[in-house]
């Protein structure tokens, strides 16, 4: 009887061992597409911030790459979940592969012997490492490219800060004429007027500009 009770036991580990790599492997099948395309959105909007001026540090995305890998292998695992197998399913699964005959599953019936475990016991599964490791490695990477790749900005976020030189010149026109008192002071106090005028158009049209792009 003890040696029955043992017996179960192993079984049941090694059982339960199975059922998790299989459910491990759906698991997965489900995450590798949700990786691949969440690493290119991510390369996208990263690309496209930068493109605009935003400097954007691996201090400020890393917990974004953490709490996006947490998202999809949570809604992976609830999407795989109808896939997953019991410790039951997986002793079928044993026996088959095994060529028991249906022993351990009759033995979980209670209605016969547990028998020894075999000194090769195989499951039939084998982990594809280079496959497994591919989506992170995409994910990973495209978060890399996308904060280290050099990138020129746009013409939005490059428009000049400094005035034109010629309104320059012609407030230091005006400021030579006002020292000589070549033309009235009105008529400077005019230019004057029509130069501020000229700066906020061009400001705007600089806005609009801007806002288009």
């Amino acid at each position: 009887m003890n040696d029955q009770v043992t017996l179960a036991a192993r079984w049941h580990r090694l059982a339960s061992q199975t059922a998790r790599k299989v459910n491990a492997g759906w698991l997965v099948e489900q995450l590798t597409p949700l990786m691949v395309v969440a690493g290119a959105l991510a390369f996208a909007v990263i690309i496209w911030q930068r493109s605009r001026g935003v400097e954007i540090q691996l201090n400020q995305v890393w917990p974004w790459l953490v709490g996006t890998v947490l998202i999809l292998v949570l809604t992976s695992f609830l999407l795989a979940k109808r896939r997953f197998i019991s410790r039951q399913d997986a002793l079928v699964r044993l026996e088959s592969q095994m060529h028991l005959y249906n022993a351990l599953s009759v033995a979980e019936l209670g209605r016969g012997v547990w028998p020894e475990l075999p000194k090769q016991q195989i499951d039939g599964l084998q982990w594809r490492w280079s496959r497994v490791a591919v989506p992170f490695a995409l994910y990973a990477l495209c978060f890399a490219a996308a904060l280290y790749l050099p990138v020129t900005p746009d013409a939005a976020s490059v428009l000049p800060t400094v005035e034109p030189q010629a309104w320059q010149q012609m407030e230091q026109w005006l400021e030579q004429l006002r020292k000589e008192e070549i033309i009235p002071p009105e008529e400077v106090k005019e230019e004057e007027a029509k130069i501020e005028e000229l700066r906020s158009g061009s400001f705007l049209s600089a806005s609009v500009l801007s806002v288009a792009m």
